[in-house]
């Protein structure tokens, strides 16, 4: 078994509560399989993406596809969200998401990857980078970008923080910690520099900017990604 693989059995220990594979709170107390049902449920891509969807939608004029790459329970798809006017991600974007794939290796129901050959318009990776080994995210980038069209976009939410969590053995569920720095010169090295639009995540000593000093630094905002269509910059997008 890779350390990848036995990463992916730790997240699928999470979500059915097998030990050895539950995690600790910062208390450092087990979680139980019923507290287990709210994390990784899928609101960081609603609470982070929707507008970009939106935008996608709107520009292109059409129903789009999206790949939910790393997408956790994905409750969204099943479950009405307030994110989403109360209703699912397919009710509230009015049936315009022609094909909604969710994938995450470490929940077994959708454990399964997109076909050979399968591309998507859009494919969104929230919170999702920080919590894959380093040595493994050259091989993860590479697989995104094959999964999405030329003319298509990859969204990406990432922390710089620790996680608040742990698995039982200690080691924090953000395994992957790099300053914004790296993570662009590794997108850039991997993903180019025009389908990749990035939101992180980190420490700010700065008082009044959210809780604890922790503040999303926008690198590439929907206001960006919005102009890049608008105007036509986003070469092939539309």
């Amino acid at each position: 078994m890779s350390k990848l693989d036995d990463y992916a059995k730790k997240y699928a220990g999470i979500h059915t509560g097998k030990d050895p594979y539950k995690f600790r709170d910062s208390e450092e107390t087990a979680y139980t399989t019923e507290k287990n049902r709210g994390l990784f449920d899928g609101s960081q891509l609603a609470r982070k993406f929707t507008k970009y969807i939106d935008y996608t939608i709107k520009y292109k004029g059409r129903a789009i596809t999206i790949l939910d790459y790393g997408c956790g329970q994905a409750k969204q798809v099943s479950f009405p969200r307030t994110e989403y006017d109360n209703k699912t991600i397919f009710g509230y974007f009015d049936n315009m998401i022609q094909c909604y794939y969710c994938y995450d290796p470490g929940v077994p129901k959708f454990s399964m990857k997109p076909p050979l050959g399968m591309q998507f318009d859009l494919t969104c990776c929230a919170d999702v980078m920080e919590h894959i080994p380093e040595e493994f995210i050259p091989v993860v980038l590479t697989e995104i970008k094959n999964y999405t069209k030329k003319n298509g976009a990859m969204l990406f939410s990432i922390s710089a923080n620790p996680a608040k969590k742990t698995f039982i053995d200690g080691e924090n569920l953000h395994i992957t910690t790099k300053s914004i720095e790296w993570w662009l010169n590794i997108f850039k090295e991997y993903l180019g520099d025009e389908r990749a639009f990035l939101m992180f995540h980190t420490d700010d000593s700065r008082k009044g900017e959210g809780n604890d000093g922790n503040v999303w630094k926008r690198i590439h905002n929907s206001s960006h990604f919005k102009f890049k269509l608008e105007k036509g910059l986003y070469t092939g997008f539309v």
